[in-house]
């Protein structure tokens, strides 16, 4: 006889007909199972959805500038925001040009001093000596054109102080 004939223990060990699997067998499947499943789960919710890291979206993009200069009071609107023609973004301090109205009134109400002050040369000079001598007419033209130069540009200033 053979040395496995004589040991009954060696050829069990050698015969494995009919045994059942091991329990570390079916614990290694059950989480290959497991991954699987999930890694489906995972691709079918990204199927519906797209991404990209590097995105590009079309948009109207304008330049907004101010024709007055200042500080900014209140901002009305943020990045990205969506504006309306005609819609009021910022608030300017308007203490500057308030500022320059108030010279360029000081300035016309000078000049219409100094009309009315050669308007009565004028008068005075016709009275007494005729138009022989004293405030030219030039004088006083150039006088009137200044006083309308500077009703002109007091609209301006008005024009300017109103859009700020």
């Amino acid at each position: 006889m053979s040395a496995a004939d004589d040991n009954p223990a060696a050829s069990v060990k050698s015969i494995r007909i009919g045994r059942k699997p091991s329990r570390r067998l079916l614990l290694v499947a059950a989480v290959i199972v497991a991954l699987i499943a999930a890694g489906a789960v995972w691709l079918h919710g990204r199927a519906g959805r797209v991404s990209t890291n590097d995105a590009r979206i079309a948009a109207d993009v304008i330049a907004v500038s101010s024709e007055a200069a200042g500080r900014i009071v209140q901002l009305d609107v943020k990045a990205g925001d969506q504006v309306e023609r005609g819609q009021i973004l910022v608030r300017i301090e308007p203490r500057d040009a308030q500022y320059s109205l108030a010279e360029i009134n000081a300035n016309i109400a000078n000049l219409r001093a100094q009309r009315a002050q050669l308007l009565a040369q004028q008068s005075l000079v016709r009275n007494t000596v005729g138009n022989q001598a004293g405030v030219s007419s030039a004088t006083i033209d150039s006088a009137q054109a200044d006083y309308l130069a500077k009703q002109a540009e007091l609209a301006v200033a008005r024009s300017a102080f109103q859009r700020t």
